[in-house]
């Protein structure tokens, strides 16, 4: 069993310094005791989840049957016997019912506002009225809630959505851990303030930046080396923000130089080539500097960069449920030869790239389990490929759980504080009503949550 020693339950919580402290705190205790002859009994837990099938993506421990929480933090993961030395008159006790429990899900794309305001207005995402804002925020929030995504990246997040994220967090209100990443066009925003990549609280974090090199495969404007099969007249086109490319590189230099994270939506192979020139020649300054550089889509690629991609440590940031959408028609429109470079979440992870998943969520459902299914089976929303399109790319579940958790912690810089069930780490969690390693990946569309849990707290309940 692994186990911490940590101080009485918070209603906030641990600041990750303050964590390091107790830790060494913890030792010294128990060497005291040892030289005294006697032990340092564990401090009752908040909240124990015991007789659960814990899938941890902690490769130290990957399985377990329980969780011994205390504040925001797990202190204890094992077997029941294990976990139940933590238990004291006022523990909370959650009976997993052999129930299968993850870390909970980290959507690495999404566009929260816009997504709520349709959840408010149906299928209109007109801006919202200011009285109508917290609303959608609200809606947005519980929907994430009950599908288990307890962490996203909001791209495009805009000075009002940030205020609104930042009373919320006040309140705390937030049920959704939320790294922001407003438009690249206005990086001094941040760096004005020193605003630096990931700051802020475990809730609320900003220094992200969102930017466009191309546009979309379905609309013919991502940009590729060779002209679209069905308009031979064009190979897509460079956004009005990359246009002229030399500005765009002047001003993210300046915000790389300032110590933002860059995130760059890039779909065509030349979009995504472009970028990777341009992140090369970042890197190429202090290179041995953690920057974490992100290419969201990467959807199109030629076969060099995708080693291009892995050395130059980029994060790909997909969205598989995109894939079994575009794959309906993708290939009467690039051909059947570049259609293999597409979407290719199998050859990524080949090659040696780290994967994060997402949705981009309002443009394809939020739901882990329609991404998981898409991962792993590749099976177009038109029933065409019903043993997957391009096959060859489909991930294994468990690569796609990790990339989905683990994977997406990292694009975030936050792989040591969520991602996993490991001691220490914040206690955010998904309760499924079904093993989904030990069930047919075609029902995995069935699969529902039983329990959120967010920092320790309960934020969705079926029970």
């Amino acid at each position: 069993m692994r186990h911490a020693t940590l101080e009485p339950a918070r209603e906030r919580p641990l600041a990750p310094a303050r964590r390091g402290a107790l830790t060494t705190l913890g030792l010294l205790a128990t060497l005291a005791a040892g030289a005294c002859g006697t032990s340092v009994p564990a401090p009752a837990a908040d909240v124990l989840i015991t007789n659960a099938t814990v899938w941890t993506v902690d490769p130290d421990q990957p399985r377990a049957e329980a969780i011994a929480i205390i504040g925001a933090r797990i202190v204890a993961v094992g077997s029941n016997d294990e976990i139940a030395a933590w238990q004291g008159p006022d523990t909370s006790v959650v009976d997993g019912a052999g129930q299968l429990v993850l870390p909970g899900f980290n959507d690495a794309h999404i566009h929260l506002m816009q997504a709520g305001r349709r959840l408010l207005n149906g299928q209109l995402a007109e801006a919202a009225s200011p009285e109508a804002r917290r609303p959608a925020a609200e809606l947005a929030l519980a929907h994430a809630a009950r599908l288990g995504v307890t962490s996203a990246t909001d791209m495009g997040t805009t000075a009002e959505d940030a205020a609104l994220f930042m009373e919320l967090a006040a309140e705390d209100a937030l049920t959704l851990r939320l790294y922001l990443a407003p438009m690249e066009t206005d990086w001094q925003d941040q760096a004005n303030v020193g605003i630096r990549r990931g700051f802020g609280s475990a809730f609320l974090r900003l220094g992200a930046l969102k930017g466009y090199v191309d546009g979309t495969l379905q609309s013919s404007t991502a940009l590729f080396f060779e002209p679209y099969g069905d308009a031979p007249g064009s190979t897509g086109m460079l956004t009005e923000e990359f246009t002229p490319f030399e500005d765009a590189r002047t001003r993210l230099s300046s915000a790389d130089a300032s110590g933002l994270q860059i995130a760059l939506h890039a779909v065509g192979d030349r979009g995504v080539s472009m970028a990777l020139d341009l992140y090369e020649e970042l890197s190429a300054v202090d290179p041995t500097r953690d920057r974490r550089l992100r290419i969201e889509h990467a959807q199109h690629l030629v076969d060099a960069d995708f080693d291009r991609l892995a050395e130059l440590e980029v994060v790909a940031s997909v969205q598989p449920y995109q894939a079994i959408d575009d794959g309906r028609w993708a290939e009467e429109r690039i051909g059947s030869e570049r259609a293999r470079g597409s979407y290719a979440y199998q050859t990524l992870l080949d090659r040696g790239a780290r994967l994060a998943l997402g949705t981009d969520w309002d443009a394809g459902p939020l739901d882990p389990m329609l991404t998981l299914h898409a991962a792993v089976t590749r099976a177009t929303l038109d029933g065409w490929h019903p043993d997957g399109w391009m096959p060859a790319q489909k991930l294994t579940l468990e690569d796609a759980v990790e990339a989905y958790t683990l994977g997406s912690a990292y694009a975030e810089f936050q792989e040591s504080e969520k991602g996993s069930v490991t001691v220490g780490k914040l206690a955010d969690l998904v309760m499924l009503d079904a093993d989904i390693f030990a069930s047919d990946p075609r029902d995995l569309p069935t699969v529902g949550v039983v329990m959120t849990v967010v920092g320790g707290r309960v934020v969705y309940t079926t029970r």
